[in-house]
């Protein structure tokens, strides 16, 4: 009876929606040209540029100086490696990325730059002129949890997925960002 319910809530969405294989809402897919065009990877940038948040800005750290006689220490797991969303239905696979840590070192033209894992001694953080802090959420953070396409994209535990209770970030997380303000003379994150 529950299979029956919820098989026939989906057959009536897709029959609201008109969905099919070769259709969307009558609509023929568009061709596969589009994808990662010019004109959405540009509108995709506005968006991500346009939703940024500066939170605090003590001391006038921001903007940054950068070129020649600056170093920047960039610091954390998630400057060095991709961070995609979750496994489910927000999974995605773009053609390239930008990783944090590659994009700071483009911008900062001859400024300095070293990188520093999360789980290294950040004592030396004092001999940088700042340190950015690359810190948030990955898909074993939040997301859905569907445990197929986690095995077949990594062979490892799985990650709990689901609605969180809560905003503040993972305590490993807080623990770098406050390992680094320790550490650094001003630290952006």
């Amino acid at each position: 009876e529950v299979i029956h319910r919820n098989a026939r809530r989906s057959v009536y969405q897709k029959i609201a929606w008109q969905l099919t294989e070769d259709c969307v809402a009558g609509q023929e897919r568009p061709d596969v040209a589009v994808v990662e065009c010019e004109e959405h990877v540009a509108l995709a940038r506005e968006a991500a540029e346009k939703s940024i948040v500066l939170l605090k800005n003590e001391g006038d750290v921001l903007p940054l100086t950068t070129g020649p006689g600056v170093s920047i220490a960039v610091v954390g797991d998630l400057a060095d490696s991709a961070n995609l969303g979750d496994r489910g239905s927000s999974m995605v696979t773009p053609s390239s990325i930008s990783l944090p840590l590659q994009a700071i070192e483009a911008a900062a033209g001859a400024a300095t730059i070293e990188y520093f894992a999360s789980h290294v001694d950040l004592s030396r953080l004092a001999d940088f002129d700042v340190a950015i802090v690359v810190a948030g959420l990955t898909y074993r953070d939040e997301g859905e949890f569907i445990p197929t396409a986690q095995k077949e994209a990594e062979d490892t535990e799985f990650a709990p997925g689901g609605d969180r209770a809560f905003l503040e970030l993972p305590r490993a997380q807080r623990d770098l960002i406050e390992r680094a303000v320790a550490a650094a003379k001003r630290v952006v994150v």
